[in-house]
């Protein structure tokens, strides 16, 4: 029998792949962050297999309550779906929040799915942009 849950694993594969590691005891019970990773400017929601929202209304609930936990704690929110099994951690499913010029001066938000390794591209490159400002 495996040492860790297969949940547990996928934590620690998007941990690493963001840099940062799992958050022992996640789920607000480590005393540091409700995040299921020690990121410090990146909160992430990540969910394995039946865990996974299957409706798209199911993916923006989750990722709507990941963000007011993210809000609380000054973070950039990021859910992360792990539905494939065998699939990289780069191609995991990562939503994310973005805004579009929408013309004449006008801004909308969308949340869009993308895969993890292009979401992390943008949140770093948000991050670095938001550091220097």
């Amino acid at each position: 029998m495996s040492r860790h849950p297969a949940w547990k694993k996928v934590e620690e594969r998007v941990a690493a792949f963001i840099d940062t590691r799992r958050t022992p005891l996640s789920g607000g019970n480590s005393g540091h962050t409700r995040s299921d990773t020690l990121h410090p400017d990146i909160y992430a929601e990540i969910k394995h297999g039946a865990g996974c929202p299957r409706s798209w209304s199911g993916v923006l609930d989750l990722f709507e309550s990941t963000e007011e936990l993210a809000a609380a704690e000054h973070k950039v929110a990021l859910l992360v779906l792990h539905r494939n099994r065998g699939a990289k951690v780069e191609e995991y499913d990562a939503y994310l929040r973005v805004w579009v010029d929408t013309g004449a001066g006008t801004k909308r938000s969308l949340v869009v799915c993308i895969p993890l390794g292009e979401a992390k591209k943008l949140l770093m490159a948000q991050l670095s942009a938001t550091s220097t400002a």
